[in-house]
């Protein structure tokens, strides 16, 4: 999802029912997080500007369907993405997956997180919603 800039957390507590794929749309309500403490946790993002609709290109909606037919969990709740064996995502087993694919493709030192700032020029305007 580098063409709409969402933080790894985001992206981890995505729902199927968060993609509109007619309005080519994802909408954030939550996001994952993971403490030492408390483990894996969904909660809300950390402002109440990172309750907000992104949009996506076009290009992106014939793939991100296929995605959701085969990858993601099956429910209107079900998480978009998921970790190798099914269940949600940990940022240790992504970050060596990332490592592997960075390396294979000659990019250098390339982190997860530079793929926001490449989304910046794809973006169509943010949709702001109100928190009450």
């Amino acid at each position: 999802m580098g063409f709409t800039g969402l933080r790894f957390g985001e992206l981890g507590a995505l729902q199927r029912g968060d993609v509109d794929l007619e309005r080519r749309t994802v909408s954030i309500r939550r996001a994952l997080a993971e403490t030492r403490t408390d483990g894996l946790l969904i909660k809300a993002p950390k402002s109440a500007a990172g309750v907000r609709t992104v949009a996506f290109p076009a290009s992106l909606t014939a793939e991100l369907a296929v995605h959701l037919e085969l990858h993601a969990e099956s429910s209107r709740t079900g998480l978009v993405f998921t970790g190798a064996r099914g269940g949600q995502l940990r940022r240790n087993n992504f970050r060596r997956i990332w490592l592997r694919a960075v390396e294979k493709a000659g990019l250098g030192d390339v982190h997860f997180h530079d793929l926001r700032h490449t989304a910046t020029p794809w973006r169509r305007p943010v949709v702001r919603r109100r928190v009450s």
